[in-house]
C-alpha cells in the first residue's frame, strides 16, 4: 500500500528548522582549491566511481559512496538514482518530504516546524474517495457528510486550528460509520491530540470489519513516535519545560527525567513496531514499519543502528530494498553528527561500540581525524597519533584498500607502517576507482625521494585529462613542493579554484565563475579559467624566497599577468622596506604596464639618487595605493583592485607576530587560517608536527595577516639553496620587526617631518600617513600616533590641504 511510502522522510525532519534567510555578516568570498565538503564537478560521475582524491571532511554520504567504488562493490544505478534525488533535495531543487506536504508550525516558536500532513496522506484520501463514490453513489448524502468530515481532518494540517469531524449519523451506513471512526482518529493525530488518537485507532484495530484495521496499526505506531518527539505533546510537555527553562538548579536530574520519558515513550513505539514487522498479515506495511523502526532505533540504540545502516550502504552484499539506501544516507548524518548528540538532549549513547574493519568505524575514524584539532591540546596531539595507528592497524587487520587509503591519509613518511603502505599503494590496478587517491597518497608519502618528481611529471597529464579541479589541485600541490627550479615552481604555482565559498553557513561552494571581480592586469580573478595562488603557493613566495628570488619570478614570463604583478608589488614593496632600490626599479615596468596610474610614483622612486629622496618617494608610492603589501595572496585577489579601499580594513598590511591559535577552523588576528590543499584531513597532521613539548597549544606564526606553513609542516622546496635560504631568513626577520601599515607610516612621516620639517613633500607625508590610519590596521598604538599626525599637521602645516580635510583626528 502506497499511503505510508514516504512517512519515514517525514519523521526524519519531524523538528527539522525552518529558518530565515541570514541577515547577519558581513560575509566573505574565498577560493576554495579543494572542495571540503562534496566533491566538485558532475557529482553524477563521482556517483559512477570517478572518486579522485575523496577528503575526509565530505558528508558522509560522500564518504559512503567513495568507500563502496574504494572496496570494489561500487553503487548501482538505482543507488546511483537515490544519492543524486537526495542531494538534489538537499541542496534545493527537490522537495525531500516529496509530495507538497503540510507544515505545522511548533507552538512558541516562528522558526520551527515539522511535517504534519504527508503529501500522500491526501492521495489516500482521494482515492478512498473515488471508491466511495463509485461503491455508494446512490448515497450522495453519505458522501457528502464523508466529504465534510475528510475536510474537517486536512482543516487541521497547519496549526492554525483544532476542528475535530463531526460524529456520523447514528442511521449512517456501517462503512461511513468505520470511515468516520478512521477520521476522527487522523484528526487528532494531526491536532497534536496523540493519545486520543492512539485511543481511536486502538478501537478501529478491536473492530474486526473494519477496513482501516491494519492501517491503525501503524499509525498508531506513528502516534507513539510523535508523542515522545513532540516537546508540546502532554507526555513531555512538562519534562521539556523544566528541562530547557528550568534554569542551572538540578539541571542534569531534569535532564535524566526528560530523556527517560522520552526512552519509554519511544520504547513502546519500538515494540508496536516488532509486533507489525512479526505479523504476517501485516506484511504490505512492512518496509513502512522497518523505516519507523529505523528512525526508533537510531534515538534507542545510536550505536548499533549506526553499524546497521553503514553495512546498508557499504556492505558488500547489502540489500536492494527501494528507497532503503537514500533514507541509510540520510540517517547515517543523523546518527553520526546530530546536534543532539553534540548538545547532550538526546537518547544518543554517547559510548560507541566500534568493530575494528567495519564500515561505520571507517566511517567513524575519518569523522574523528577531521574534528581531532579544534583546540590543539597535547591531548588532541596524542589522539592524532592514535588515529593515525589506530588506522594502521585496522588496514593491517583489514587490508582492503579503504582501510590502505585512511591509514595513509593521516600516515607521515617514516612512520612505522609507511614503506609497507606505500607498496601496497603501488599494487593497486589504474583500472582501480582508488588507483587516483592511492597514488596521491604514495607520492605524498615519497614527496623527499628522488623518483618521486619524475612519477609525478608522468603521472600529471592522466590526472589532468579525467579529474576535478580538487583531485588536479591536489597532485599539482606536490609538484609545488618537489619543484626542481624556480621556473619549474612558477609553472605550477597558478591554480584554478575548484569552487568560490560565498561564505554563508552551510552553504556550498559556487563555480569559480559566479561572480565577477575587478580585474587584475585584464584578468578577472574569478573566471573558470583564472589562475590564483592556492596556500602552499603563497607559502612559498611569502616566507621562503629571497627578495632577489622574487624579483627574477615576477620577470617570468611563465606566469599569467595577474600573477605576475601580484609577486611584482610583493617584491616592489620589499625591496622598498628593506631598502633595495635596484631591485624595486626592476619591478617597475612590470606594475606600470598592469596600472599606469602607478607610473609617476614609481618614476620618483627610481629617478631618486639620494637615500632621503627615495625615502619620501618610496612613502608616497606606497601610501597612495591601498594594495600595497609585502606579500602575494592566497586564493581569490584584492575585491577592491588597484587603488580602491576596503571599507572593513582590509589595506596595505597587516602586523606580524606569534600567536596561540587552532591548526583548522580558527582564525588568526585580522586574517583567516588558510587550509593546504595537501592533506585529506586538513591541517590535522600540523598538530603532530608543531606541537611543542610541555605547552597546550601550537604556537603558528602569522606574517602580514597570513598564517604561512611552517618549515615543520612544508619543508624548502628543491629549488631553494642553501646560501638562499640564510638569506631569505634575514630578510624576513628584518620584515617580521615592521608593524602594521598605519603604524610603520605614521612613525615613519613623524620621523620624517622632525628631519625634514620645511621640505615641500611634508605635508603630503603625513596627510598619507592620516589617511592610512582611517582605513588602515590598528594597534594599541595608532590612536596616539594618528593624534601626534593630527597635531603636527595642524598646527606646522595649517594650511595644507590635509588640514583642511582631516579637522578632528579620530
Amino acid at each position: 500500500m502506497r499511503s505510508f511510502r514516504y512517512v519515514v522522510v517525514a519523521l526524519i525532519v519531524l523538528f527539522a528548522f525552518v529558518l530565515p534567510s541570514n541577515g547577519c555578516g558581513p560575509f566573505f568570498e574565498s577560493a576554495e582549491f579543494v572542495r571540503t565538503t562534496r566533491p566538485d564537478d558532475r557529482y553524477s560521475d563521482y556517483l559512477k566511481g570517478r572518486i579522485g582524491v575523496p577528503q575526509a571532511t565530505y558528508r558522509l554520504r560522500h564518504l559512503a559512496a567513495a568507500y563502496d567504488w574504494m572496496n570494489g562493490h561500487g553503487l548501482t544505478a538505482s543507488e546511483q538514482k537515490q544519492m543524486a534525488a537526495l542531494d538534489d533535495a538537499i541542496n534545493g531543487t527537490d522537495n525531500l518530504a516529496m509530495d507538497s506536504p503540510k507544515m505545522r508550525e511548533v507552538p512558541g516558536s516562528q522558526y520551527e516546524s515539522y511535517v504534519n500532513c504527508l503529501g500522500d496522506a491526501f492521495q489516500t484520501a482521494e482515492r478512498t474517495h473515488q471508491a466511495r463514490k463509485a461503491a455508494y453513489a446512490n448515497d450522495p448524502a453519505s458522501i457528502a457528510n464523508w466529504e465534510k468530515g475528510q475536510a474537517a481532518v486536512f482543516s487541521n494540517c497547519t496549526g492554525n486550528q483544532k476542528t475535530l469531524p463531526d460524529a456520523a449519523p447514528a442511521n449512517a451506513p456501517l462503512w461511513l460509520k468505520q470511515d468516520r471512526a478512521y477520521q476522527m482518529a487522523a484528526a487528532k493525530f494531526y491536532t497534536a491530540d496523540y493519545d486520543g488518537a492512539i485511543a481511536d485507532l486502538q478501537g478501529i484495530v478491536a473492530d474486526k470489519g473494519s477496513p482501516w484495521r491494519n492501517t491503525a496499526r501503524l499509525v498508531i505506531a506513528r502516534a507513539m513516535i510523535r508523542r515522545a518527539t513532540d516537546n508540546n505533546a502532554p507526555a513531555m510537555q512538562s519534562l521539556a519545560t523544566t528541562f530547557w527553562h528550568g534554569g542551572p538548579t538540578n539541571f542534569q536530574q531534569n535532564k535524566d527525567n526528560y530523556l527517560k520519558r522520552r526512552k519509554e515513550l519511544l520504547s513502546e513505539a519500538r515494540d508496536a513496531l516488532r509486533a507489525i514487522l512479526a505479523d504476517a498479515s501485516m506484511r504490505e506495511y512492512h518496509a513502512t514499519a522497518t523505516r519507523l523502526m529505523d528512525y526508533v532505533m537510531l534515538r534507542l540504540d545510536p550505536a548499533t543502528q549506526q553499524q546497521v545502516l553503514a553495512k546498508r550502504l557499504m556492505g558488500a552484499n547489502r540489500a536492494q530494498t527501494p528507497g532503503l539506501f537514500r533514507q541509510a544516507a540520510i540517517d547515517i548524518s543523523y546518527v553520526m553528527g546530530s546536534s543532539e548528540r553534540r548538545f547532550g538532549v538526546g537518547l544518543l549513547d554517547e559510548t560507541r561500540q566500534e568493530t575494528a574493519g567495519s564500515e561505520a568505524f571507517w566511517l567513524q575514524m575519518m569523522k574523528d581525524s577531521r574534528e581531532l584539532t579544534d583546540d590543539n591540546t597535547r591531548a588532541d596531539v596524542e589522539a592524532h597519533r592514535n588515529i593515525a595507528r589506530t588506522a594502521a592497524a585496522s588496514w593491517q587487520k583489514t587490508p582492503t584498500v579503504p582501510w590502505l587509503l585512511a591509514a595513509m591519509s593521516v600516515a607521515e613518511p617514516g612512520d612505522p607502517a609507511s614503506a609497507e603502505m606505500v607498496k601496497a599503494a603501488s599494487e593497486v590496478p589504474e583500472s582501480s576507482p582508488a588507483w587516483v587517491a592511492a597514488t596521491y597518497y604514495r607520492l605524498r608519502l615519497t614527496i623527499a625521494e628522488p623518483g618521486t618528481r619524475a612519477e609525478l611529471d608522468a603521472v600529471m597529464p592522466k590526472i589532468e585529462h579525467g579529474q576535478s579541479l580538487s583531485t588536479i589541485n591536489m597532485f599539482k600541490a606536490l609538484r609545488q613542493r618537489s619543484s626542481p627550479t624556480l621556473e619549474a615552481f612558477l609553472q605550477d604555482a597558478g591554480t584554478v579554484p575548484a569552487g568560490i565559498d560565498a561564505g554563508f553557513a552551510n552553504e556550498e561552494p559556487v563555480a569559480p565563475d559566479a561572480k565577477l571581480r575587478p580585474a587584475l592586469c585584464g584578468v578577472r580573478g574569478s573566471q573558470a579559467t583564472a589562475l590564483l595562488f592556492d596556500h602552499d603557493a603563497a607559502t612559498i613566495l611569502n616566507t621562503r624566497m629571497t627578495v632577489a628570488m622574487l624579483a627574477e619570478a615576477a620577470e617570468s614570463k611563465t606566469l599569467a599577468p595577474n600573477l605576475r604583478y601580484q609577486i611584482a608589488q610583493e617584491a616592489w614593496t620589499r625591496a622598498v622596506l628593506l631598502q633595495q632600490p635596484d631591485i624595486a626599479k626592476r619591478m617597475s615596468p612590470i606594475l606600470s604596464g598592469c596600472y599606469a596610474a602607478w607610473k609617476p610614483w614609481l618614476d620618483k622612486y627610481d629617478a631618486a639618487s639620494e637615500a632621503q629622496d627615495r625615502q619620501a618617494a618610496g612613502l608616497l608610492a606606497m601610501m597612495r595605493f591601498a594594495s600595497t603589501e609585502p606579500i602575494v595572496r592566497d586564493g581569490l585577489e584584492r575585491p577592491e583592485g588597484f587603488a580602491g579601499h576596503d571599507e572593513y580594513r582590509d589595506n596595505w598590511w597587516q602586523p606580524s607576530k606569534d600567536a596561540k591559535t587552532t591548526t583548522r577552523g580558527g582564525s588568526a588576528p585580522d586574517a583567516g587560517v588558510k587550509q593546504s590543499t595537501l592533506s585529506w584531513v586538513q591541517d590535522a597532521r600540523v598538530a603532530v608536527a608543531a606541537a611543542v613539548q610541555g605547552d597546550t597549544s601550537t604556537t603558528r606564526e602569522i606574517f602580514f595577516g597570513t598564517m604561512p606553513e611552517s618549515r615543520q609542516e612544508m619543508a624548502d622546496p628543491p629549488f631553494v639553496s642553501a646560501d638562499q635560504r640564510e638569506v631569505a631568513e634575514r630578510e624576513l626577520a628584518a620584515l617580521r620587526n615592521i608593524p602594521c601599515a598605519s603604524d610603520y607610516f605614521a612613525r615613519a612621516a613623524l620621523e620624517w617631518q622632525k628631519e625634514h620639517p620645511a621640505d615641500a613633500r611634508t605635508p603630503d607625508i603625513l596627510g598619507f600617513a592620516q589617511k592610512v590610519i582611517r582605513s588602515g590596521c590598528s594597534s594599541n598604538a595608532t590612536s596616539e600616533l594618528n593624534h601626534k599626525l593630527f597635531v603636527v599637521t595642524q598646527t606646522k602645516y595649517s594650511k595644507s590641504e590635509w588640514a583642511k580635510r582631516y579637522t578632528t583626528w579620530q
